[in-house]
């Protein structure tokens, strides 16, 4: 019987895709190929894949500040509005009012300033007469600010660029503070949340990019880069990440899952070809 002797210490993989001749076999059996692989150490990049949520960069729920009866409506349910865009009024009318007759009293009382201040140099009017005629004009001014304040509480704006969902008022409804209005979203980045488990916290860093898939998008890759690694793991040993996603898909909305996937530290490990392996 012919005996083979593989020495220990060297670093080669053997796979035999033959069977030594049996006993009392003929001699001239021809023998089988053997394939040979030699391990050698191999820089790989593992990867730790996890699940994450999709949230708006910039996201809110519009409500008043005052209560109110709506007078104006000037956008739809699923709008685009602009930063600023007067989207709903409150009945504003009785402060209206209002700051006809405090404008006119701060003109008058600029009036009365504007006199004293001429009057004083000829020695006509007392520096108290000026203080007095300054104090007039700074609380009509305040006045009118105070009013001004009111009337732009009442006319509800974009305060930023995006997308209004659901309307959910009408006009001639009277509103409390608080009340929803309607959501507004911007499209233009995205933010995932994700988490991980203690053991990787050492894998993920500030500014590291992050692969993404999202399954509204099959056979798409994007990348976010990791912007905040929350400074505490909490009590069920994991750690929170958020990632910015600049150019986010047209169709990706907030709420929606994200495949995350993070190349952990590059390491040498013996490999050897799949074709090796018998999967049972």
């Amino acid at each position: 019987m012919r005996r083979f002797f593989v020495p220990w210490h060297h670093a080669t993989a053997l796979a035999v895709l033959m069977s030594l001749p049996a006993a009392g076999r003929a001699a001239d059996t021809p023998a089988t190929a053997v394939s040979v692989w030699q391990v050698r150490p191999v820089p790989f990049a593992a990867h730790i894949e996890t699940i994450g949520q999709v949230e708006p960069f910039q996201g809110v729920t519009l409500s008043p500040e005052i209560a109110g009866r709506i007078t104006e409506l000037d956008f739809d349910s699923g709008a685009t509005v602009r930063k600023g865009q007067l989207l709903l009024v409150l009945n504003d009318a009785p402060e209206q009012g209002e700051l006809i007759r405090q404008s006119g009293e701060l003109r008058a009382a600029e009036a009365d300033l504007a006199r004293a201040r001429s009057l004083i140099r000829t020695g006509v009017e007392s520096h108290e007469d000026l203080e007095t005629a300054t104090a007039r004009f700074e609380a009509a001014k305040g006045n009118v600010a105070r009013v001004q304040a009111v009337i732009d509480q009442k006319h509800i704006r974009a305060p930023f660029d995006g997308a209004v969902g659901i309307r959910q008022v009408n006009l001639g409804q009277y509103l409390n503070p608080g009340d929803a209005i309607a959501t507004l979203t911007s499209y233009v980045r995205m933010r995932v949340n994700f988490i991980l488990a203690e053991e990787n916290a050492a894998s993920v860093q500030l500014g590291q990019t992050v692969h993404l898939a999202f399954d509204t998008t099959p056979g798409q890759d994007f990348t976010a880069t990791v912007t905040t690694v929350d400074p505490r793991i909490d009590g069920s040993h994991t750690l929170s990440i958020q990632a910015l996603l600049d150019a986010p898909p047209t169709d990706l909305h907030p709420g929606t899952y994200a495949h995350v996937s993070i190349a952990a530290k590059v390491a040498p490990h013996l490999v050897v070809p799949e074709t090796a392996v018998t999967y049972t």
